[in-house]
């Protein structure tokens, strides 16, 4: 096959793949909403299969395309907010929590619009995977274990994700201060 075609139809894999993932976050709410945790997880672990799938599609077939990297991490983002903001209505998880996702998200997307494409640290990427192991196992030990262990699990996964994110969010703000630094020292 023609490497333009492939790389297009690659691309169109990973994105549809990313769309079902977006389909996924009313189902998983709802689900939440009416105290149904094994069908939330269950749902969860599809959307990040998909999410794994489609990373993979993206590397092997589809090429680099910053508006599908930019897409997925706005996906991703979409869905862990929406279902770390239902935990904290119903009392799971902390305002602080919420507001630590937001604010590492602004500075991943200020420093992609700064450099002009969408990096991902490693930081970022471990992020990522912390926060998306925080909500299935906040899911999934709910259905799993007593209420005191998946509290307990809850504490200590928030509390690592919350390190984490403040650690992402101090990265791409020294990474902007750099490229800010950068273009004015260009400008002189």
């Amino acid at each position: 096959m023609d490497i333009d075609v492939t790389s297009k139809l690659g691309r169109r894999v990973a994105n549809t793949l990313t769309v079902s993932r977006l389909i996924c976050i009313p189902f998983i709410l709802i689900q939440i909403l009416n105290n149904k945790y094994s069908s939330a997880s269950l749902i969860t672990l599809l959307a990040c299969t998909t999410d794994i799938l489609d990373g993979i599609v993206a590397r092997k077939w589809a090429g680099k395309a910053d508006y599908g990297q930019a897409f997925d991490s706005t996906v991703d983002f979409i869905m862990l907010i929406s279902i770390a903001f239902t935990l904290y209505k119903i009392g799971n998880y902390p305002c602080v929590l919420i507001i630590f996702m937001c604010l590492s998200y602004f500075s991943y997307i200020s420093k992609s619009i700064m450099v002009k494409e969408a990096i991902r640290s490693r930081t970022g990427r471990l992020t990522g995977v912390l926060t998306y192991l925080t909500v299935s196992l906040s899911l999934t030990s709910r259905v799993l274990v007593e209420e005191n262990i998946y509290r307990l699990i809850d504490r200590v996964m928030i509390h690592v994700l919350i390190i984490s994110l403040v650690l992402t969010i101090i990265e791409n703000t020294i990474n902007i201060i750099r490229v800010i630094r950068n273009n004015n020292k260009y400008k002189e």
